[in-house]
């Protein structure tokens, strides 16, 4: 893989692993943490209660889902791929508002 993908505020950001030249970016919905795992073809990223699926070449958005009826929170990545090594990531998307909201009451 030549490429690095970040999730950074809302975003899937393209970085280039040779250069660190940016390749591309997208902005998804909402500005929370962006949660990001990419198999062989796609990136899937997590954010704002959203499940989205990027194409790795352009950052063009295949589909999206509002995971209806789940809310905010954690959401963790993983496969069963088996020409993949086994990952899980982790967002807290909603662990982020409330410690903004505790901080700011304080």
């Amino acid at each position: 893989m030549s490429n690095l993908y970040l999730g950074i505020k809302g975003h899937v950001v393209c970085i280039e692993k040779q250069t660190g030249k940016k390749m591309w970016s997208t902005k998804l919905k909402g500005m929370s943490i962006t949660n990001v795992y990419c198999d062989s073809k796609n990136i899937f990223a997590y954010a704002n209660g959203y499940l989205f699926c990027l194409d790795q070449a352009f950052g063009k958005i295949l589909w999206e889902n509002s995971l209806s009826g789940f809310g905010y929170g954690a959401c963790i990545f993983a496969t069963n791929e088996s020409n993949q090594q086994q990952s899980a990531t982790i967002s807290y998307d909603q662990n982020q508002k409330n410690t903004q909201a505790t901080h700011a009451a304080t």
